[in-house]
């Protein structure tokens, strides 16, 4: 496995850095990483300890390389990133898709693993969403939060149109890791300024549920994707189990000091759609093999140390 040749485009993303550690970590050799800026990406190889053997390259050059194993984790996924990405989110979606299946089509045996979202999903996110789940848009009234949604499902019925090229998309439901921006408006990177700033922390008096995935177990299921190999089909990515917002709270209060006040007329706007239970009940994966270990307070408790 540490011999694979793996090309992971967007390394310098959340999700990239955190698979680029793990494969530093697990001891990976073979690893090219593809990203818009090669200065940053090799600051952080040695701000973090990496190995050097590591070769970055410009998105751009991804052509002039061969690959055995294609991670795509580009993308715009951040809250006020998405407010006003428009129709930017479709272009570098497609562009890098379209890119990689350009490849796929001249070396066949090769692997993609994209990495999607469960916002694929969409609807009104009352209760977990699982193999029966439909999605449905109002095709005479769409506005930005449907957007998201709708590059990913294109990217995914794309690829179930190809049968014959290993592609695998993880949809991702929440992500928290060590590597997330601070800045980025997700509901736990606002809750760890709080506790760096010793500042009040407000909420809605709305609960929602949110599933994290833990690296480890993302990094597990996707060696169960390249020992598995030929595949083309989509996986919901969950950890062992999800956590509520109040459960979320008592633990960096608990553990880090965390003030918080629940704000009965407080509101918050998602980009990207409301989504109060936002996990799924569907492990597909478990047919390779995914049984994860760790619970989303598990992974909570393990990533912001580092921060904190």
């Amino acid at each position: 496995m540490s011999d694979t040749k793996i090309s992971l485009l967007g390394a310098s993303g959340s999700i990239g850095k955190t698979l680029v550690n793990l494969f530093n970590i697990k001891k990976y050799k073979n690893i090219n990483l593809y990203v818009r800026n090669v200065k940053k990406m090799r600051d952080f190889i040695s701000q973090n300890n990496i190995n050097n053997d590591f070769s970055v390259y410009e998105i751009g050059d991804f052509e002039n390389h061969s690959h055995e194993v294609i991670i795509n984790a580009v993308g715009v996924s951040s809250p006020k990133k998405l407010e006003n990405c428009g129709d930017l989110l479709f272009r570098i979606t497609e562009g890098i898709d379209n890119r990689i299946l350009s490849y796929l089509e001249k070396k066949p045996k090769s692997l993609y693993i994209n990495f999607s979202s469960g916002a694929i999903y969409n609807g009104n996110f009352c209760e977990e969403v699982g193999k029966r789940t439909s999605s449905s848009y109002p095709v005479n009234n769409l506005d930005s939060q449907h957007m998201y949604s709708i590059v990913k499902l294109n990217s995914e019925a794309k690829h179930r149109c190809l049968p014959e090229l290993n592609i695998v998309d993880l949809r991702v439901f929440s992500f928290f890791t060590r590597f997330v921006n601070l800045n980025s408006g997700f509901f736990m990177a606002q809750a760890i300024n709080s506790i760096r700033n010793n500042s009040l922390f407000e909420v809605t008096s709305e609960d929602i549920v949110r599933d994290y995935v833990h690296p480890l177990d993302l990094m597990a299921l996707i060696e169960l994707c390249i020992n598995s190999f030929e595949l083309n089909t989509a996986f919901d990515v969950v950890s062992a189990r999800p956590v509520k917002k109040m459960e979320i709270l008592e633990v960096l209060h608990k553990k880090y000091g965390l003030k918080y006040k629940i704000n009965q007329e407080m509101s918050v706007h998602n980009a990207s759609g409301d989504k109060n239970v936002y996990f799924s009940g569907f492990n597909r994966a478990s047919e390779i093999g995914y049984f994860p270990k760790y619970t989303s307070v598990s992974v909570i408790k393990d990533e912001a140390k580092f921060f904190l």
